[in-house]
């Protein structure tokens, strides 16, 4: 009996792991296919989506006044260039912005998420010509979904994202698109 059993528990233990092997290949495609599925409902939870209304927002500005950010006039557009004084990433798109703002036909902000008092010294220091404002609460923050910098948000006279973009903006193509979207007066709604 003894030799009996051991023939038949090499050809099951094969069978078994065989099996097992196969659920877990099964299992890792499954999950595979369900992380593409979520992906993009997990990413609307932190960053800004195109369609995404934002708030209405007095915001204080390096020059001591306060700005509304949130609330194009009708027919206009409205760009947010979102960025932290300490990040490379937004320095280096400091050049493109400026190129972008020169344009009279776009309504540009800067939108720091430092405070008040950094924000006017870089604003002095890189001599940016739009108006900045600082946006330092964690609310105001997640409402706009700003978790990450630098990012350019483009808001249609709804107060809608119609245009969002993160990372570095170097190129004078990348500055061409985005002074298109910011121009463009029909809705990039759905």
């Amino acid at each position: 009996m003894d030799v009996l059993t051991r023939r038949l528990a090499r050809p099951a233990l094969v069978l078994a792991l065989t099996a097992a092997a196969i659920i877990v290949v099964a299992l890792a495609r499954q999950k595979q296919s369900l992380e593409v599925r979520y992906r993009e409902p997990a990413a609307r939870l932190d960053d800004p989506y195109v369609g995404m209304y934002v708030p209405v927002i007095r915001a204080p500005s390096v020059h001591g006044d306060s700005v509304l950010i949130g609330e194009p006039g009708e027919g206009e557009r409205q760009v947010l260039l979102v960025f932290d004084t300490r990040c490379p990433y937004s320095r280096a798109s400091l050049p493109s912005w400026k190129a972008l703002a020169g344009d009279s036909r776009v309504c540009i902000y800067g939108v720091s998420l430092d405070s008040l008092e950094a924000s006017r010294s870089y604003a002095m220091e890189h001599a940016l010509g739009f108006p900045v404002v600082s946006l330092t609460k964690p609310r105001a923050q997640g409402l706009f979904h700003l978790q990450r910098v630098p990012q350019i948000l483009i808001l249609n006279d709804e107060g809608r994202v119609a245009f969002t973009r993160l990372g570095v903006v170097e190129s004078d193509a990348a500055v061409g698109s985005i002074g298109a979207a910011a121009r463009e007066t029909s809705s990039l709604l759905p």
